[in-house]
């Protein structure tokens, strides 16, 4: 009989703290879903800061390459009129 109402006791005990128990969990899931939250939009935010430096480095190269189109035109355009000024001076000097 003592054994029964020990067994009787650590039952009630238990039943007791399930509520404390489950609040604790209740916790620890929330803390933890919260963790998974914050990883998530850190892993968001640096694919997003990755793809604004590959936009950005995109754009420098365009830039770049816009460039050195324009200086081969200047050079093609100055060794024209070069070329230009010493036909006519050329035909100057045949007058």
């Amino acid at each position: 009989m003592f054994q029964n109402k020990n067994a009787a006791n650590t039952k009630h005990k238990n039943v007791s703290e399930l509520p404390l128990f489950s609040e604790r969990q209740n916790k620890v899931n929330e803390e933890v879903e919260k963790e998974e939250k914050r990883k998530e939009e850190e892993e968001k935010e640096e694919e997003e800061d990755e793809e604004e430096e590959d936009e950005e480095e995109e754009e420098e190269e365009e830039e770049d390459e816009e460039e050195k189109k324009r200086e081969e035109e200047e050079e093609e355009e100055e060794e024209e009129e070069g070329e230009e000024e010493e036909e006519e001076e050329e035909e100057y000097n045949e007058r």
